[in-house]
């Protein structure tokens, strides 16, 4: 999806819902990540599923 299009719906999502933004100072290109939860398909098991893949990744 091209940074516009994400741009855009993060726009129209803003409007319903609060967006938070995080910023690090990696300058690796094209590492931008959008992810969208709390979607009722998204619960607590899954979380934790994402959440340990996340910590095996940096070790």
């Amino acid at each position: 999806m091209m940074h516009e299009e994400v741009f855009s719906k993060m726009d129209k999502a803003a409007q319903l819902f609060g967006v938070v933004v995080l910023k690090t100072e990696s300058t690796l290109p094209y590492s931008s990540l959008f992810i969208e939860l709390d979607c009722k398909y998204w619960d607590a098991d899954r979380e934790r599923i994402l959440r340990q893949r996340l910590a095996d990744q940096v070790k």
